[in-house]
Formats: C-alpha cells, sequence, structure tokens
C-alpha cells in the first residue's frame, strides 16, 4: 500500500476513533474482560489519591489490536512485550500529553488530527488521543512498528 493510501486509511480510523468516543463505544482499561494488570492498579490506586490519574479506555479497533497482540504473544514472547506495552499504558493515563504528535512526526497527516500522540512501548506503537475534559485518555490503535502503520511514523 502506498504512503496516500496508508494516510487516508489512518485518517479514517482515526475518524472512526473520534465517533466510537463520542458514542460512548469504549470500555475502560480496568473493564476488560481479561482484568486489570496487577501493577496498573496498584499505580491506579498510588496515583489516583494525587488526582493525576487520567483513565485509559480503548476503542473498538484497540480492543481487537490488543487481543491480536496478546494472542501473538502468547505463543512468543509473552511475558517481556505483554509487560511493555501494560507498563505504557500505565504511563500513559498518569503523563497523558507525553506522546508526539502523529501530525509532528508524518506531516501528511490532516492537522485535524493533531491531537492524536504516538507512544512506542519496545516494538509497539500505541495511537491515542487524550480528552482533559474527561480525563480519559483513549487508546486507538496498538500495532507492531514494523507494520504498514508503523512505517508511517519512522524518521
Amino acid at each position: 500500500m502506498d504512503r496516500k493510501s496508508l494516510i487516508n486509511k489512518l485518517e479514517s480510523e482515526f475518524r472512526q476513533a473520534l465517533i466510537d468516543i463520542e458514542q460512548g463505544n469504549t470500555i475502560l482499561l480496568e473493564d476488560f474482560d481479561w482484568g486489570l494488570p496487577m501493577h496498573i492498579a496498584e499505580a491506579k490506586g498510588e496515583y489516583h489519591a494525587a488526582d493525576v490519574w487520567t483513565d485509559v479506555a480503548i476503542t473498538p479497533q484497540a480492543r481487537n489490536d490488543i487481543k491480536s497482540i496478546y494472542l501473538y504473544l502468547s505463543d512468543h514472547l509473552y511475558n517481556e512485550s505483554k509487560d511493555t506495552i501494560e507498563n505504557k499504558l500505565s504511563n500513559i493515563s498518569i503523563f497523558p500529553t507525553s506522546g508526539t504528535s502523529v501530525t509532528e512526526i508524518a506531516s501528511d497527516i490532516s492537522i485535524e488530527f493533531e491531537s492524536f500522540r504516538k507512544s512506542l512501548a519496545k516494538n509497539y506503537m500505541l495511537l491515542y488521543v487524550h480528552k482533559s475534559a474527561l480525563n480519559t485518555v483513549y487508546i486507538t490503535h496498538i500495532f507492531h512498528q514494523m507494520q504498514d502503520y508503523g512505517k508511517l511514523f519512522q524518521n
């Protein structure tokens, strides 16, 4: 797929993510049926008292991404990579604006998506948008950086 087609597809997914967020089609990470990772639960308890914790919710696309990644990892380097992703989710919840804007990295992405951010967790890239008024970070996509989308953000 050429770069322009990838950008169009990603922007379409960003639009769908915004619709999912607006319509409430997201799930808080702690409500995932596979359970909240213990270190994230502990961090939430510790940081919530300081009122710096931001909820983490995931869109339907990100749910599918996580399930696919965890299924793959269950046959490979499960613990190390899974823990890395979970640690990154915890970090994003504490520092939601720490990721780089996707439009700073890939200038051909429409400016309307400048609020979307990227963060790396080992070999995985997390795309998310922070809605400060809702005190929530919405994970919109997670993928291996060697996949097509990852190639969009390589310097």
